[in-house]
């Protein structure tokens, strides 16, 4: 299995406008995953904030262990339904 990452490397130069199009991509979807990922984050803190250090510790290890077997998308998705747990209680 590849895992296709960015190029880190400054300019580049590119032989056809899929290859262009194909480095572009992959930094868009690494640059939305990571912002979606922060974004669930803050969410979670906002709903729940984690005081105690094991607590922070503990989600750190879900996170890792989400973004390595599910993937990045499936993890945030995960968060988000974690804080709306917390926020929305059933008034029946």
């Amino acid at each position: 299995m590849r895992v296709l990452v960015p190029r880190y490397s400054g300019r580049q130069h590119v032989s056809s406008i899929a290859e262009g199009a194909m480095i572009f991509m992959q930094w868009d979807e690494a640059i939305s995953l990571t912002a979606m990922l922060l974004w669930s984050l803050i969410l979670l803190d906002l709903s729940y904030p984690l005081s105690r250090g094991w607590e922070l510790c503990r989600l750190m290890c879900e996170i890792t262990v989400g973004l390595v077997v599910i993937g990045p998308a499936a993890t945030m998705v995960e968060l988000i339904k974690r804080s709306d747990r917390l926020l929305y209680i059933p008034l029946a």
